[in-house]
């Protein structure tokens, strides 16, 4: 066959008088071949065709040393290889090189001259020096002309190494290990008794043959790499859901086009206000994936509400003004607009600080999981408000939002580690009596995370950002957001004024003589012109009106006027002395004790009297065991919370249509607020904890009573 009939290639063979080569390498104008005892020549293409003997045919030639790997043998076994080819080459040829070229000075010697003695007889030498049979020493030649150095490796290095195990106890193992995904993990004896009853259940006439007790460990260890049999139980599931195909993560290709929500609990312990006793604290972000920015952040004791999930949306688009206490480093204009023009549209028209080095846009989207609060009316009538397209992650599908889950890993390793009152991941790595240095309270947490926020995470540079153009540049989340803003642009829609109103649940009622009932009553001035009279709107909700209302705080409503289109405040009609505020779960557990009483639970009256009662005792702090003193923290946290929200809305009258946040009072009912602590619950556009607000811990030890200094 012709050159021209087969072109060469790398690996293509061909022969010269006998002697089998192989391509290694081509250029311009030759080839280098590799010949069957392992030395390389170099041939020019016009010389080579022209060389006597030179044939090309593939087909019929055998593989050559270049055809078989050596890759994977041991290092030992293969410099033994290398010796004993040096001896072969050494018998064929008179130099162990196997070249004239790279000849030793006593080379050739006289037992292995190829001038004076015959292959045969020099190969016999060969195999005296190795001390063994001729026989064998010729196979091994042949060997190597065949598979090159390959061929002269010890079969036995090559030889896998692994227990001898029955492919069906195997199996059985596999089968055992799996029904413990949602269990609790397993001893090594219990698997092995459960896979030998598995064994003879499935094959009873087989005598298949169990391992002793080391192997089958040893077989165990083997298999359970990756699946935490007898770690984490947790981790076990969440490994077992693991998508067979390679993941799939959702990609941007600017800033707010996807953002991912999701909530977890803090790995630290917080200090309630009312009773100076550790509170679970739940941290909501809001990751955008295109340049991995917080967008925003939200702590809130023991679990989110969907009211704290809604406003989170509106954290999302607000400008933040640096805090007081902060470094000028951490300041960050936006090019394109006055920055004091947004921080006005933002709610902060008072507020003389610039912006923070935090970002702020509308998102397209968000992504969230299937929790509650996500899925709540709430939640998903907030986005259809704001025009942003919920999109749910699947169930038991971590990867879907594997950018916030490790978002969560880095507020663990780099923020709450270093906290007073860290606890750890899980119950496993808790130290002893963290509680009693959980001296943070929330507020105080959610002031330390903003700093970090703006001061380290939004600049350090991130390992999964990079420009495709520029793979080398390293980049942080503010670079990204930069880069994308410049390379799409931004346009920001100042957030309506009305838009906390918008944000929280609604109620439809009808409104009555007495104003309207949302379990307990409200009633103001502004329904008056709407008492007994049918709501214009259709449907389900025909006659019914529509109020807003904040489960934190249900001491008030909020009534849209249909004419004016300006917001009023309802209070609540049954406070005894002066508006004070309850939560949603305060008003449940006053439900229960009105049951408890054997009171009627249908008395608008009975309610009024029990909740007010209630509250007097959270007041005084003279509750009822451990629950109603939980209940209180919570409390307290939570109307707090409520405030500070409501100061998103702008000041005004409610004659202009816009909520007036401190209820009306005189002097004297003044005088009584204070003094039973109803101003713990106000300040609404308070942003930090006032100095003097708290007792001191010695002062709380020395009255014994751990409460407030109002």
């Amino acid at each position: 066959m012709s050159f021209k009939q087969q072109p060469f290639s790398i690996g293509s063979k061909f022969q010269i008088s006998g002697e089998n080569y192989s391509v290694v390498s081509l250029n311009g104008s030759g080839v280098t071949a590799r010949s069957a005892r392992g030395k390389l020549e170099q041939f020019e293409f016009g010389t080579l065709f022209n060389t006597p003997g030179f044939t090309s045919n593939t087909e019929t030639l055998p593989d050559v040393a270049s055809e078989v790997s050596t890759e994977g043998v041991p290092e030992a076994a293969l410099l033994k290889a290398k010796e004993l080819a040096a001896h072969i080459l050494e018998a064929l040829t008179g130099h162990r090189s196997g070249s004239s070229d790279d000849s030793l000075l006593e080379e050739p010697k006289a037992a292995y001259d190829p001038e004076s003695l015959s292959t045969s007889k020099r190969l016999a030498n060969k195999a005296a020096e190795l001390k063994m049979g001729k026989r064998a020493l010729w196979l091994m030649k042949d060997n190597y002309e065949k598979f090159g150095l390959a061929g002269l490796v010890d079969k036995r290095a090559l030889r896998q190494k692994g227990m001898k195990v029955d492919a069906r106890v195997r199996q059985a193992l596999i089968a055992v290990m799996g029904e413990f995904e949602e269990k609790s993990n397993p001893s090594r004896k219990q698997l092995k008794r459960l896979t030998e009853n598995m064994v003879r259940e499935k094959y009873p006439g087989d005598n298949v043959a169990i391992p002793s007790e080391p192997t089958f460990n040893r077989l165990v260890t083997e298999l359970e790499k990756g699946t935490q049999l007898f770690a984490s139980a947790k981790q076990r599931r969440s490994n077992a859901n693991r998508p067979d195909k390679p993941y799939s993560h959702f990609h941007a290709n600017r800033p707010g086009e996807l953002i991912v929500i999701d909530s977890t609990p803090l790995d630290a312990f917080a200090m309630d206000p009312y009773s100076f006793k550790w509170v679970s604290v739940q941290l909501t972000v809001a990751i955008d994936i295109y340049s991995r920015s917080l967008m925003a952040w939200r702590f809130t004791p023991v679990s989110t509400k969907a009211v704290d999930a809604a406003l989170l949306l509106y954290d999302i688009l607000r400008a933040k003004p640096m805090r007081p206490t902060w470094k000028p480093t951490l300041k960050w204009a936006y090019a394109g607009v006055p920055e004091n023009l947004l921080i006005e549209a933002g709610g902060d028209a008072n507020h003389p600080l610039p912006l923070a080095a935090l970002p702020f846009l509308h998102p397209e989207s968000v992504l969230v999981d299937r929790g509650r609060v996500f899925l709540s009316e709430t939640f998903m009538a907030a986005c259809r408000t704001l025009g942003i397209n919920l999109m749910v992650a699947r169930p038991y599908t971590p990867t879907d939002k594997a950018h916030v889950e490790r978002f969560f890993k880095t507020i663990r390793e780099n923020f709450v580690a270093n906290l007073a009152g860290y606890k750890g991941p899980d119950i496993h790595s808790r130290g002893k009596d963290i509680e009693s240095d959980a001296f943070w309270f929330i507020d105080e947490i959610e002031e330390n995370f903003a700093e970090w926020a703006a001061a380290w995470f939004q600049n350090r540079e991130h390992a999964g950002l990079e420009l495709p153009h520029v793979p080398a540049l390293k980049l942080s989340p503010n670079n990204m957001l930069e880069e994308g803003i410049a390379r799409a642009g931004f346009v920001y829609a100042p957030p309506n004024s009305d838009l906390y109103y918008e944000l929280l649940p609604t109620a439809w009622r009808t409104i009555q003589h007495y104003g309207v009932e949302i379990n307990v009553r409200y009633d103001g001035d502004i329904l008056n012109d709407f008492r007994d009279r049918k709501s214009p709107y259709g449907g389900k909700y025909q006659g019914r009106w529509p109020f807003k209302y904040d489960p934190r705080d249900r001491s008030v409503v909020y009534f849209r006027d249909p004419e004016t289109r300006g917001w009023h405040t309802l209070k609540w009609n049954g406070a005894d002395r002066y508006l004070r505020p309850f939560s949603a779960k305060t008003l449940s557990y006053a439900k229960s004790l009105v049951i408890t009483r054997h009171l009627d639970p249908s008395s608008h009256g009975d309610l009024t009297h029990v909740l007010n009662e209630l509250l007097d005792r959270m007041d005084a702090q003279q509750l009822d065991g451990k629950k109603e003193r939980r209940l209180a923290a919570q409390h307290v946290q939570e109307t707090a919370n409520a405030a500070k929200d409501r100061g998103l809305a702008p000041p005004g009258s409610t004659a202009s249509g816009v909520l007036s946040t401190a209820p009306e009072m005189d002097e004297a009912e003044e005088s009584d607020a204070i003094a039973s602590g109803l101003f713990r619950h106000a300040q609404p556009e308070a942003k930090h904890i006032i100095e003097g607000a708290f007792r001191t811990t010695e002062e709380a030890d020395e009255d014994e009573d751990d409460d407030l200094v109002i």
